[in-house]
């Protein structure tokens, strides 16, 4: 089967975790903030739902044919949830990355994020039910997916002359603000997560995609906040 990698190149610092993880592993940046350890969760860390690009990308296709193909729903709105109906806390994410990469992720324990909720997830049975839409990959192969592009792509995506492009300068202008930040931290409150998870195949953890609404479709994705 015919695998397209997608990768994700934020502008700036990424406001969502994997690209964090896949940038602190590859050496673009010092470590990740994991915002709480309070919560009312198993490890304390907050739980979302992540899905693989992949099967993001399928769901939507699977919404735009559900509208061609059903005429009468082109005037009115309908909402799917694209999700596995699983959860991963924070923490599984960092050892996941740990376990692909083959090295610790250095994380720092910061303060609880206003409006974070401790669990949150989709319920896909409606995509199930009316697009016959489920997902196919697994997180584990999420993950490693982004890993993979993060490797080939250490500099995200670049002009075709080869130079970086300007997402490229500007990331680096703020990833050197962040180090410079980060050096007068009080390393009292710098936490290293050490444990490599033991796995016999690269594994990494789960990607997230905003969804765009086809003209009659709303369909929304679940990932961490």
């Amino acid at each position: 089967m015919l695998r397209v990698l997608l990768g994700e190149d934020p502008r700036g610092i990424p406001n969502n975790l994997l690209p964090f993880l896949s940038q602190v592993a590859v050496g673009k940046r010092d470590y990740v903030n994991v915002y709480g350890q309070d919560y009312d969760t198993p490890d304390g860390t907050g739980l979302r739902d992540y899905i693989h690009v992949i099967d993001l990308a399928k769901g939507h296709v699977a919404a735009l044919v559900h509208n061609v193909l059903n005429p009468q729903v082109n005037k009115s709105c309908d909402e799917f949830n694209l999700g596995t109906g699983e959860t991963l806390s924070v923490l599984e994410m960092v050892k996941a990355m740990e376990a692909a990469c083959g090295k610790p992720i250095p994380y720092s324990v910061a303060e609880r994020r206003a409006g974070d909720v401790a669990r949150i997830w989709g319920d896909p049975s409606k995509a199930a039910r009316m697009l016959h839409w489920k997902t196919e990959l697994s997180v584990e192969q999420a993950v490693a997916d982004a890993w993979r592009w993060q490797l080939t792509h250490p500099n995200g995506f670049e002009s075709e002359d080869g130079t970086a492009s300007k997402n490229q300068k500007d990331d680096d202008v703020e990833v050197r603000e962040e180090k410079e930040r980060s050096q007068s931290q009080d390393s009292s409150t710098f936490k290293v997560g050490i444990h490599i998870a033991e796995v016999e195949h690269a594994q990494i953890i789960s990607e997230d995609a905003r969804s765009l609404p086809s003209p009659a479709m709303s369909v929304s994705s679940h990932s961490e906040l």
